[in-house]
This record gives structure tokens, sequence and C-alpha cells, in this order.
């Protein structure tokens, strides 16, 4: 299947310019990535297109690719192919919808997952290390839709300047909404969007689920 790289949302849908996951079986014969701050149209033997467009990979396994879908289609069904040297191509029909978010999450050993999040300083946000009130926080999702100027699928995006997301973004804790300040290419990961969140209010320490 083809699913938003932060794995399965309410939609199933991907949204354009974000990266995603293919899944399957015998995909790739190792496992990969480009090299370090750069993206790839081919790794090893592996290469997939999206309508005969090539598509920029971040990832190859045998049983998952992850790539950037471009940022210019519109809603609509498109068809993916992975092709792979001396094996029969594989397609699969994916639908693109404009905003079709998702939220990576940590899958801890024991507990039930939580959402990456990080404070200013870099470090991880865990049920451990809780974040408290009115420190800002940032979160990471893909598929949140457009920015305000573009951008160049496949290529990683300088962190300088002023970006927005086109259509408005909430994230909402524990019945609480907040408007969060975006980041492009959010620590210099193509199609991964950054969303900085002041927790404001008294908040006890603990778990909390973000939306």
């Amino acid at each position: 299947g083809v699913k938003n790289a932060a794995g399965d949302t309410p939609t199933g849908t991907v949204g354009p310019g974000s990266d995603i996951s293919i899944l399957g079986l015998n995909l790739a014969a190792s496992t990969q990535t480009p090299p370090s701050s750069e993206l790839a149209q081919a790794i090893d033997d592996v290469y997939v297109t999206l309508n005969g467009r090539l598509l920029a990979l971040l990832y190859i396994s045998a049983q998952q690719i992850n790539a950037q879908i471009f940022s210019d289609l519109q809603d609509g069904d498109y068809t993916l192919t992975v092709h792979r040297t001396g094996q029969p191509d594989a397609s699969k029909i994916f639908t693109v919808r404009k905003n079709s978010p998702g939220l990576f999450q940590w899958y801890p050993a024991q507990g039930d997952p939580t959402v990456a999040a990080f404070r200013e300083n870099g470090s991880m946000l865990t049920a451990d290390n809780p974040a408290v009130a009115n420190e800002t926080i940032s979160i990471y999702g893909t598929g949140f839709g457009l920015y305000d100027r573009p951008l160049v699928d496949g290529f990683n995006t300088p962190d300088t300047g002023n970006w927005n997301l086109l259509d408005a973004v909430k994230v909402r804790v524990d019945g609480q909404t907040y408007k969060p300040r975006n980041e492009p290419d959010a620590k210099c990961v193509t199609g991964l969007v950054g969303l900085r969140v002041r927790v404001t209010g008294h908040r006890p320490p603990g778990r909390r689920k973000r939306t």
C-alpha cells in the first residue's frame, strides 16, 4: 500500500509534497538511504515513478520504501510504480488529497506511543520527560499542505526566512486549542513539517495526548 509516512491516518490519503511510505514485499534487495542531506531518484537497483515521473527516495528496504511525492499534484487518484532491476514492476493506485496530515510518533518498548516532540534545546519529550507549563515544544509531521512560497521537490530546503502554510493548522492538547508556528522542511528533512507550540496554563506532569 501507499500511505502517509507518519503512519495510518483517518482518511488514508496523502498530501501533495508530503513524505509517503510504500509497503510491500521484496521491494529491494538491501536496506539503504541516500548520502547524508541528499535525496536520490534511484538507490541500489530501485527507483519509483508516479504517473511516469521519478520520485525522490529517502529510504529503501525489502518491505518499505519512503519517498516524497510532488507538490504540484491535484486531488485525485494516481498510479505509483516500484521498479527493481530484474524483477517485475509493482504498481498501486492511491489517492491524493490537499490536506492529509499525519504526526510522527515514538513507539516505546512498553507503554502507548506518544507524538514525536522536542524541547527547544533539542531533547526529546517522553512520558518520563514531559512538557511543562509555558514551555515551547516542536512536533513533527507531514501532509499539512503547501507553503506560501514554492518548494523544490526532492531537495532539502534552507531553514531560513519566514514560511507559512497556506491553510491554517490547529493543535489540540487535552481540550485546549493552540495556533502553532510552522517551520519549513523541519530539521532539513524534505517533506517534514515542524509545528512549534507554546503549551500555556497549568499542566500537571505526566503523559498527554496531542492530536
